[in-house]
């Protein structure tokens, strides 16, 4: 192939940008019909997103203070607690009060992965505000969507502390409970010992037999120390067994009242639905979770942007026009000129 042949199928610059203006109409065409289709995808196709914030304030400590002492709860740091917020039965039961069915209308990933949260540091005790975005295909939902999520982590944090405690508590007082009722069975099996002994145990000594003959001293009897340290040991086994009594009694007050939560709690896991007990022994989410502002319906939706779709469309528009008429004018012709 020599110069000249060469030279045929050079692309002039000047030629390229000619062909370009002769086809212009084509080009804006072109153009024209992808920001509109873009946009018309947007708008009518394309499920809208629509965001609602929540500024959630944690302050957990580490121990409470309980009717029957001081609790160890089971999570140190207010990050750990915050990231809760996205576990299954936090989410199940958001699902249900949203109304969604399970497989069908929604998945749990998928209704997790419509919250986020921002930075969280689960070993910085000290990090005690958390921002959390929910995300829905209209503002009204977005809101409810913020406002169940909410309710429902708060009560499950408050379940979740009470169920540890509860828990803690009810195998503490039944070993409690189990050690008195040993010691209660034992100190009166002693004590039955102890009076039948002292039944037969003379209560004085006779001093007569030591008496010698004619001597006119008369010597009273002295106290049996058997007798007396029987008896001492048999009001020291009723004083126990009194006090056992009443540990037992406490004991058997305490586990009742724990059944009480217990069933409660079993109901909460059972159906989602969380009643305030009169007396409960843990109300940590009460006094240590926090909305600091509350949830506001989004004006606008976040996702996708009409405007950038529509650019987006009518980039790709032009680009595709570019591309057929250099294919039309250069491609094909030169085709059929071989």
């Amino acid at each position: 192939m020599n110069e000249g042949q060469n030279y045929d199928y050079e692309i002039d610059l000047r030629e390229l940008l000619l062909v370009l203006w002769k086809k212009k109409l084509i080009i804006v065409s072109f153009s024209l019909a992808g920001a509109i289709l873009a946009g018309l995808l947007s708008i009518f196709v394309i499920t809208p997103v629509y965001n609602t914030d929540l500024k959630i304030d944690l302050n957990i400590p580490e121990t409470y203070i309980t009717k029957y002492g001081e609790y160890k709860l089971p999570v140190s740091t207010n990050g750990q607690y915050m990231n809760l917020i996205t576990s299954n039965d936090v989410i199940l039961n958001t699902m249900n009060d949203m109304g969604y069915k399970r497989g069908e209308d929604m998945t749990i990933k998928e209704l997790k992965e419509k919250i986020s949260m921002g930075d969280i540091d689960t070993k910085n005790s000290s990090q005690n505000v958390f921002d959390v975005k929910v995300s829905a295909k209209s503002a009204e939902e977005s809101l409810k969507f913020a406002k169940t999520l909410y309710n429902n982590y708060f009560e499950y944090v408050d379940m979740l502390t009470r169920d540890r405690a509860v828990s803690y508590y009810y195998d503490s007082f039944s070993a409690g409970l189990k050690g008195q009722e040993v010691i209660l069975e034992s100190t009166k099996k002693i004590l039955a010992e102890n009076k039948a002994v002292l039944v037969k145990t003379p209560e004085t000594i006779n001093q007569s037999a030591l008496v010698a003959k004619g001597n006119n001293i008369v010597i009273e009897n002295i106290i049996n120390p058997a007798y007396v340290k029987l008896q001492e040991g048999i009001v020291e086994n009723e004083q126990l067994i009194i006090s056992t009594e009443d540990s037992i009694r406490v004991f058997k007050q305490n586990l009742k009242e724990l059944d009480i939560e217990k069933k409660a709690i079993a109901e909460y896991y059972e159906t989602g639905i969380s009643e305030e007990q009169e007396g409960s022994i843990v109300n940590i989410a009460k006094t240590n979770i926090y909305l600091l502002s509350s949830p506001v319906a989004p004006i606008a939706k976040t996702s996708p942007s009409n405007g950038l779709n529509a650019v987006i469309g009518l980039v790709i528009g032009g680009m595709l026009a570019v591309v057929l008429v250099l294919v039309k004018e250069y491609w094909l012709k030169k085709g059929q000129n071989i």
